[in-house]
């Protein structure tokens, strides 16, 4: 039995709340769920400040509208500023995926039969 098989089978028998990569995924989708859900409240108070200056039909009343929205305006450019410092990372998960299957064209090669039948083109 290879190593990756090893792997394979021991980790099919414990259970995944143990898995340290089932942790690392479990972390990596709580944060990207906030993240989303920062983005989608920051694009509600981009939508919302926009209907409340389109409407205005001059200078002066984008000024007043504006005045209006001060708190508004807080609440958007701290989570623009925050998400400049604090960019979102996506390539910061390094899990080793091979360790969870089998390499097919290893396994086949193994396999005399597997490897006729591949040359035969009946495995495609």
């Amino acid at each position: 039995m290879s190593e990756q098989q090893k792997f394979v089978k021991e980790f099919q028998e414990n259970e995944l709340s143990k898995n340290e990569d089932i942790k690392l995924l479990a972390q990596q989708k709580k944060y990207l769920e906030r993240k989303l859900a920062e983005k989608q409240e920051f694009e509600a108070h981009l939508q919302q400040l926009y209907d409340q200056i389109d409407n205005t039909k001059n200078y002066q009343e984008l000024v007043d509208g504006l005045a209006n929205c001060r708190q508004l305006l807080e609440q958007i450019f701290t989570k623009e500023g925050q998400a400049k410092r604090h960019p979102v990372e996506t390539d910061q998960l390094e899990i080793d995926w091979s360790k969870y299957g089998v390499d097919l064209a290893a396994y086949v090669a193994e396999h005399e039969e597997l490897l006729k039948s591949y040359h035969d083109g009946m495995l495609d």
